[in-house]
């Protein structure tokens, strides 16, 4: 393994990066020096790619590269079924194939620069660099990148691989070009805010400290949160969506103190009716008669134990008691068993 690169908070990802894996391939060849000819065909995007890839803009960029040719290489890697993963240059690639369909062969291959094998983590971590440095991210792009960032070079640390001093959030920070703080505010809000809120965020409508201060909300006073401001979040503060956290807080102690006397009223309807003399003679009643069948159950275990020793006069004596016992008992007013 390669010696441990340690990383300042100001240092380069893809530098560093690239300073560990190694020089890229790039032999020479007729696309120029540094760079090799690979046929749109054999060219893949990255599967983690996020970044947005507006029409109006590749069109935009297809007409500048017909006119001054292509100035930054998309920059692959070389998988073992021997098609190319790109790391950087998606829309460059999205644009070359919007010019081979304009113009045919001339634009059918692209150059490209060709590094050598890198992981997963490393060629996402080189595509979000290198996206750092050629455009401005949109609200969403900046949450994801905020987060897949700490994400990645966590990863890198734990492995070993790099050596990152201070804080992450601030390494991070300066690779964005914003603060840590800024940094932990993105990422809660990518983690910590419902998808309908987040598309305020994205779309502009919704303010970063807005949208961080909502992420303290649970995920029920965040929809009622979102219900109250479509339509009305480009004008919601900070002090508003405190005042909205109490009162959705209010509303919610009290619907829970309402459901509590709920429910104490109906436990203590419960007692009162459970204390009424007749019922209270019920369950008397069903206790001896619980205690009448355990008894009764013992005699007939005897019984049935011992029938061979008992003389038939017992059992027969045994049998009219019980039957004189049952028929002193009144089902109904004024009725006996002995009477039915």
């Amino acid at each position: 393994m390669s010696k441990n690169r340690k990383f300042q908070p100001n240092a380069d990802i893809m530098g560093a990066i690239r300073t560990r894996i190694g020089e890229a391939e790039n032999p020479l060849s007729e696309a120029g020096e540094g760079t090799v000819l690979i046929p749109l065909s054999h060219l893949k995007g990255n599967a983690h790619n996020f970044f947005s890839m507006d029409e109006e803009g590749l069109l935009d960029l297809a007409e500048d590269i017909e006119r001054n040719g292509l100035i930054h290489s998309p920059v692959v890697y070389k998988e073992s079924n021997g098609e190319y993963t790109i790391v950087s240059g998606h829309r460059r690639v999205r644009a070359y194939a919007l010019l081979a369909e304009k113009f045919g062969d001339r634009y059918t291959s692209v150059p490209c620069a060709v590094h050598a094998a890198v992981s997963d983590a490393e060629a996402e971590l080189l595509m979000i660099s290198a996206n750092l440095q050629t455009r401005v991210l949109t609200n969403e792009e900046r949450r994801i990148a905020a987060t897949r960032l700490m994400e990645l070079i966590e990863i890198q640390r734990a492995s070993g691989m790099v050596v990152v001093e201070g804080r992450l959030r601030d390494f991070v920070g300066a690779q964005m070009g914003i603060s840590g703080a800024t940094v932990e505010k993105l990422m809660r809000i990518d983690r910590k805010l419902i998808a309908p809120l987040q598309r305020l965020y994205d779309e502009g409508s919704l303010a970063l400290s807005s949208a961080f201060d909502a992420t303290a909300l649970t995920e029920e006073q965040q929809q009622a949160l979102y219900e109250m401001l479509i339509g009305h979040a480009e004008a919601v503060t900070r002090d508003q969506i405190a005042v909205l956290r109490d009162e959705l807080s209010r509303r919610e102690r009290s619907q829970n103190m309402e459901i509590n006397k709920k429910d104490k009223d109906r436990g203590n309807k419960a007692r009162e009716s459970a204390s009424t003399p007749e019922v209270l003679l019920g369950a008397q009643l069903e206790a001896l008669l619980k205690t009448a069948e355990r008894r009764v159950d013992v005699l007939c275990t005897f019984i049935e134990k011992h029938r061979q020793e008992l003389p038939v006069e017992a059992l027969n004596a045994v049998g009219m008691r019980l039957r004189v016992l049952s028929g002193a008992i009144p089902i109904a007013a004024g009725d006996s068993m002995s009477e039915a």
